[in-house]
């Protein structure tokens, strides 16, 4: 136990707090994942049963959602552009005893998603905002998800009921491209674009947004 505490210590930081078992957390102590309350909504919007489904987590970060999936009986692929990310998320598969072909983790970008096959849930939590080509990332995401797509994003809040679609690209670090914030037309806009209809479900609509979009 103190050698995982110290592996742990050793992967510091950890934006995402995940139960490792015998009272041991990524982040120190017990609560959500680092999206607090938003979080808890996510997860009541995944469904209760994903047994016999793929499910894809884009930008999977440490693997919070990914782990969440698997116990909820999917076969899951997990990928982040970081390797940072991949590393943590596979220590925590590790440490939890879980098999690579129950979830698989790799250093992969959106763009590069239809390499993993086609799934039956896609989530995209956290992830969109940092994207430059939208277009293309919703294309991706058409390619591969055959039901159900689970949204979470940073938005536009100034102009988030303006008619036309708008995305506010806010300055980045140096060095790095800015954050894409859309409003909700210019979501509605990038859902279409993926295959789906409106979204069957608003998870919350304040300050961030969230939804379930079904093809």
């Amino acid at each position: 136990m103190c050698d995982i505490a110290k592996q742990i210590r050793d992967l510091d930081p950890w934006r995402q707090n995940i139960n490792l078992g015998n009272g041991i957390w990524t982040r120190g102590s017990p609560g959500p994942s680092a999206r607090g309350f938003n979080c808890v909504k996510i997860l009541k919007a995944i469904p209760n049963d994903l047994t016999g489904k793929r499910v894809l987590d884009l930008g999977c970060n440490a693997g919070y959602f990914s782990f969440v999936c698997r116990n909820r009986g999917a076969e899951v692929v997990g990928l982040d552009i970081s390797q940072r990310c991949i590393t943590q998320a596979k220590f925590c598969r590790k440490v939890k005893s879980i098999r690579h072909q129950e979830i698989e983790f790799e250093v992969a970008s959106i763009y590069d998603a239809r390499k993993f096959g086609t799934f039956d849930l896609v989530l995209f939590i956290g992830l969109l905002y940092h994207l430059t080509d939208l277009d293309r990332a919703f294309k991706e995401v058409k390619a591969v998800c055959k039901e159900t797509l689970i949204l979470e994003t940073a938005v536009y809040k100034e102009l988030w009921e303006y008619k036309a679609p708008l995305i506010l690209v806010a300055e980045g670090l140096p060095g790095k491209s800015g954050y894409r914030h859309p409003n909700k037309a210019a979501l509605l806009h990038l859902l279409k674009k993926g295959g789906f209809v409106k979204p069957v479900k608003v998870i919350f609509e304040s300050g961030r947004y969230g939804c379930v979009a079904r093809k």
